[in-house]
């Protein structure tokens, strides 16, 4: 590969907390959808270091699929209850339970199998992306012909992008809730229903983190439990719809966002039910070869058939910073000085001008002030106070404790069916997304105020 051309491509780029093997199955779900759309993705890119990645899609690739998509849905109504159908069907297949691992072997076909999963917990549900990540300005600027301002354009759109579906979340917010009415003397034998229920909620990219019955009770101290009503919402959005005479064209967009926001976080449970089942295995290969298991997250999945040959060195090199470029038939993997190289190739454009004022995309209406806490991994949210103003790249589930904290979220990246926009509205809480410089300008205690209606991020101080 040709390091300074790749790093100058068009790329769109999604960071959040991950490693090599947990993550990159689940983006070679991209080149299993030709099958089905007669295009794929041809290539991707991931940077990992110190359990924080960034995935890169290429612009053309999604430009492509997201073509095919509205042909596909354009042609045949029944289309995407198929494809829901279809990914369904296809990850439920590959689930294994893994037991009685008898043998190295056993191990290593359960770790392939593994693998497998992850990939089909993303499978054809990675069609979100090429819509989510290239059509959120294209619908705002459609819905703009209904509105005079900026302040109802914004609200408008957080209404008509509101999902009409409850997320996992909101059902584990509401099985606290449950939990919550319960005397505390009786409440015991629930809190292990919740965690048999949910015990995966906490997982992300980068492991497994175990809920433990005292995470389900620090969670109780401080529940702002939100009953989110779905028919109320699905309701609201028909009434502004109607009164604003949208075109065909248009809402049929909106609804396509609706359906794939609801199908996201489906696919979202079905990773970190998958990385369950990983993150297990690699214990058991932990003990049986001795490598640390955060080492081992950063293995390639080619490498698992043999991975008892795997040298430790190999592994800690990859953790200090590893290039990992992709195609269907093919992987290369950068360290070292090659991995600095595209690093620096990629980021020589990069502006950092400072700015009194960020812009982004209202993803959830109303006013807040508060301090900044940028957070990027999983320790920066064990300082996040009340009214802090959560800033990071991109939210995730794990996240959470963090998120109900907060007064207002702003990011970098997501669209209006990211994790950060389905949760800001079903906590009420302002949320400007989309920034694209808000973890580069804002830094940490920076007084700013979050107009989410307007998408706007003030400095104050």
């Amino acid at each position: 590969m040709n390091i300074e051309q790749e790093a100058n491509d068009k790329w769109i780029v999604q960071a959040f907390n991950g490693t090599p093997l947990l993550l990159i199955p689940c983006g070679g779900s991209g080149f299993d959808l030709d099958e089905l759309f007669g295009e794929k993705f041809q290539k991707f890119i991931y940077e990992f270091k110190d359990d924080q990645g960034r995935m890169f899609y290429h612009v053309n690739n999604l430009e492509k699929l997201r073509d095919k998509l509205l042909e596909k849905i354009k042609r045949d109504k029944t289309f995407l209850n198929k494809l829901k159908e279809q990914y369904t069907t296809s990850y439920n297949q590959s689930f294994t339970i893994a037991v009685n691992i008898t043998s190295d072997k056993v191990l290593i076909e359960l770790l392939k199998k593994a693998a497998h999963t992850l990939r089909m917990s993303v499978g054809l549900a990675h069609i979100i992306e090429p819509f989510a990540l290239t059509m959120d300005d294209e619908i705002k600027k459609k819905l703009s012909k209904y509105c005079n301002d900026a302040k109802g354009l914004n609200t408008r759109l957080s209404l008509l992008s509101a999902p009409t579906e409850k997320s996992f979340i909101s059902e584990k917010e509401e099985d606290l809730h449950r939990i919550s009415l319960f005397p505390p003397e009786k409440r015991e034998e629930e809190i292990k229903k919740h965690i048999q229920k949910f015990h995966w909620a906490r997982n992300s990219y980068a492991g497994r983190t175990v809920m433990t019955e005292h995470d389900v009770k620090n969670e109780l101290t401080t529940l702002k439990f939100n009953k989110i009503d779905t028919e109320k919402i699905r309701k609201d959005k028909q009434k502004l719809i109607k009164e604003l005479h949208l075109d065909d064209e248009l809402i049929t967009l909106l609804n396509l966002s609706d359906f794939l926001t609801n199908l996201q976080d489906l696919r979202k449970k079905n990773i970190l039910m998958a990385i369950e089942q990983m993150e297990r295995l690699l214990d058991e290969l932990s003990k049986r070869t001795g490598i640390k298991h955060e080492l081992l997250r950063y293995l390639s999945v080619h490498e698992l058939g043999d991975v008892f040959k795997i040298k430790l060195k190999t592994l800690q090199q990859r953790r200090d910073g590893v290039i990992f470029f992709t195609t269907p038939n093919s992987e290369n993997i950068l360290i070292g000085e090659q991995y600095k190289q595209f690093i620096r190739a990629y980021e020589k454009n990069e502006t950092k001008a400072l700015t009194k004022e960020i812009i982004g995309m209202c993803a959830s209406p109303g006013t807040a002030v508060g301090k900044v806490k940028i957070c990027i991994d999983l320790k920066d949210i064990a300082g996040f106070k009340e009214g802090d103003i959560l800033v990071t790249s991109m939210t995730r589930p794990e996240f959470l404790p963090a998120m109900k904290k907060a007064a207002a979220f702003v990011t970098d990246e997501g669209g209006i069916t990211s994790h950060a926009a389905i949760v800001s509205r079903e906590l009420g809480k302002p949320c400007v997304i989309g920034t694209k410089i808000a973890t580069k300008v804002l830094k940490d205690n920076d007084l700013v105020e979050v107009r989410a209606n307007h998408g706007l991020v003030k400095i104050i101080t």
